[in-house]
């Protein structure tokens, strides 16, 4: 099962060329396998809910296009986990299956 959350860069549309998805970041601490997501309205956060009873919401990093890593599509092999140390909710009763954003305050809902 999946204890992270990965993040990738998608090529550009109007680029005709087919540039492959590059691995940007991998965001883990989850003792048990992650169910849900959702994005801030802002895209600045991350809110990620699991099977251990929390959500964790990371501040993502902003990233250049042009300096994105290379991507590595051969590889099975699972990115290192981003060292970025998330907000963690960890007061729910069980899995966390739906986390919400509340608009336009910053305040998440899971």
């Amino acid at each position: 099962g999946r204890k992270q959350v990965r993040l990738w860069r998608a090529p550009a549309r109007r680029r005709r060329d087919l540039a492959p998805f590059a691995k940007l970041a991998a965001f883990g601490g989850f003792t048990r396998e992650t169910a849900c997501l959702r994005w801030s309205p802002d895209s600045t956060l991350l809110a990620v809910g699991a099977d251990d009873a929390s959500v964790r919401v990371f501040r993502v990093p902003t990233y250049d296009a042009s300096l994105a890593p290379p991507s590595d599509d051969d590889s099975d092999d699972e990115p290192a986990p981003t060292r970025v140390r998330p907000y963690l909710l960890a007061a729910h009763k069980e899995s966390v299956v739906a986390c919400f954003w509340a608009e336009p305050s910053p305040d998440a809902a899971s």
